[in-house]
């Protein structure tokens, strides 16, 4: 009788299998899945130190593919995961890569524009304070990296499940007959990052993703000379707009015209970068100011068009937002927009950038001391009219990392030696 039994269940597909290969229940629900799947993405493990851990990014990314061909819905909750943060840098084929990926995400090809017309120099943010990692707490005096990522590159999109990682090739998987719907795509992706890719449509396949990326919370696109105004409006005027962080360090190219949109339609908006973005001035961060009070960091350093940042929008955005992190290096501020930090965000304020502003004196400097005790990193190079070394070491003592150039360290050492006293400035950590 159990021989018949076996023999009619192995051949009969309509009869069900038997209770030892039967899934258990909990593997069929979605939200079970998608927690135990929480633990093998690097990207959203409970576990910090796996989070940032390039071996086991590598690792269990190879896991994510493999769970593709469990079942249907193990498919549907892997991807998710491999789709949620997605990272394209410039080697050699990133362009490329990131055509075929707005191509499938869009699903419609992305044709090769003629070549747009460029200035032969353009400000590097490289230089420039306050930067940060796509997923990683804000940082002074750190240019972005330009070859760790945070989350799965997009691939070689033959298939739109073959997503590259930079830290290990994807195991050859079998081809799968459960083609992923393009919606699937579109709620799955929450982190867009570019570094550095130059290629000619970049401009035509952000436009083409931005129509569809409706649940985007992360933008970073650093040092493109292609990415204009046109290609980052339709990103900001989704409703409802989910953008929480976007970074544009070293698109020289975006002014006014967009951060104004950006600041009517992204109200959530915390993290803002716009190092060497040199067209951007006080009409866009007042509106800014006006229209994002959860922003907590804000950076505005360059090199150029110094007089487009003033007093006028920074005092706005001490009095009407939450920001913890200000770089404000080269801009052309004075100490009223420093008195304005220190009286309105005190205790909050955590980390400063006031490299190249020439016109700050020691009173700011003072204010800043004595109102802000959680401030823990403080930058000063190249301000000529800062000189009271009785302040810098009040703030050494409270072990606030400095940055000062040459010149300055010298002076503070040699004032410092002759009251007998013997202070080394700490240096920013770079992250």
């Amino acid at each position: 009788m159990s021989i018949k039994a076996t023999t009619s269940i192995t051949t009969n597909p309509n009869t069900s299998p038997p209770a030892h290969h039967r899934e258990h229940i909990a593997v069929q629900l979605p939200e079970v899945v998608s927690q135990i799947l929480r633990y093998l993405s690097p990207y959203d493990s409970p576990n910090p130190s796996q989070s940032n851990n390039v071996f086991a990014i590598a690792r269990n990314t190879k896991h994510l593919y493999q769970c593709l061909l469990i079942n249907h819905l193990w498919y549907e909750c892997a991807l998710r995961h491999l789709w949620r943060h997605v990272v394209f840098e410039e080697n050699g084929s990133g362009a490329e890569s990131f055509r075929q990926f707005a191509s499938t995400f869009a699903n419609k090809p992305i044709t090769n524009p003629a070549p747009p017309f460029f200035p032969i120099s353009f400000s590097s943010p490289m230089h420039l304070s306050l930067s940060a990692n796509s997923s990683s707490p804000s940082v002074v005096d750190s240019p972005l990296p330009c070859k760790t990522t945070k989350g799965p590159t997009s691939p070689s999109l033959s298939t739109p499940l073959s997503t590259q990682s930079t830290h290990e090739q994807p195991p050859e998987l079998p081809v799968v007959s459960l083609p992923p719907s393009n919606d699937l795509h579109h709620r799955s992706l929450r982190s867009l990052t570019l570094r550095q890719i130059k290629g000619r449509d970049t401009t035509a396949s952000l436009a083409a993703i931005a129509k569809h990326a409706t649940h985007l919370q992360h933008l970073e696109i650093y040092i493109s000379q292609s990415v204009t105004n046109e290609s980052l409006t339709p990103f900001f005027m989704h409703h409802p707009n989910r953008l929480t962080h976007l970074s544009l360090a070293g698109c020289h190219r975006v002014s006014d015209a967009s951060i104004l949109v950006l600041a009517r339609h992204v109200p959530d908006l915390v993290h803002l970068d716009l190092r060497a973005c040199d067209m951007v001035s006080d009409i866009s961060l007042t509106a800014i100011a006006t229209s994002c009070p959860r922003l907590h960091h804000l950076n505005v350093g360059r090199i150029h068009e110094k007089h487009r940042i003033t007093n006028q929008s920074i005092v706005l955005i001490a009095q009407s937002t939450q920001v913890a992190v200000l770089g404000l290096a080269g801009c052309d501020i004075s100490d009223q927009a420093i008195f304005a930090l220190a009286i309105h965000r005190r205790h909050a304020l955590n980390r400063v950038s006031v490299n190249h502003c020439t016109r700050l004196a020691n009173l700011g400097i003072q204010c800043l001391s004595s109102c802000c005790p959680n401030l823990s990193v403080l930058e000063l190079k190249a301000c000529p009219r800062i000189n009271d070394w009785r302040t810098i070491e009040a703030l050494v003592d409270r072990k606030v990392s400095l940055t000062l150039n040459h010149h300055q360290k010298h002076q503070f050492q040699g004032w410092s030696r002759r009251y007998g006293k013997n202070r080394v400035t700490i240096a920013p950590i770079k992250q």
